[in-house]
């Protein structure tokens, strides 16, 4: 059986997208590929010439860029990877990104203190929430349990 989870990219609280993994979805899996992911780049509000491998142009290129990166890692195969309704319920795994929109910096600034503030939520119990560069050191911890490791 796989572990499900739920990724939401949100903006100042309000689901903008939410994407349902089938499988693959306990913390060193899913959450260390969007770890990995998304400390490749900066959220911004607008692209400045030759950085546009350097950043994501607000939580909409965010958005589309993580359902790429999550297709991609599938080959682009058909299931595993879904779009659901943004009032979907939580499955055992919930990853809520949240991108504050007041902070954001059209500047190439390696700012992650306020934003996004991620939150992982295990079978309805907060198990993590901070921002991106804390994300990614608590998906490397050794004491980070999966329950079901596949």
């Amino acid at each position: 059986m796989g572990t499900r989870s739920i990724t939401r990219i949100q903006v100042d609280g309000e689901t903008l997208v939410a994407v349902y993994r089938q499988f693959d979805g306990y913390v060193s899996g899913h959450g260390k590929d969007l770890a990995d992911f998304m400390n490749t780049r900066k959220i911004v509000n607008g692209i400045m010439y030759g950085t546009e491998d350097k950043v994501f142009n607000g939580p909409g290129c965010l958005a589309a860029n993580i359902i790429w990166m999550m297709k991609d890692k599938d080959q682009g195969s058909a299931g595993g990877i879904y779009i659901h309704s943004t009032d979907t319920e939580d499955e055992e795994y919930a990853y809520n990104i949240n991108v504050v929109s007041e902070e954001q910096s059209d500047q190439w600034v390696p700012n992650y203190e306020d934003y996004p503030i991620i939150t992982v939520i295990r079978c309805g119990e907060k198990i993590f929430e901070g921002n991106s560069i804390e994300f990614i050191d608590f998906t490397n911890r050794d004491e980070v349990f999966d329950g079901d490791d596949e």
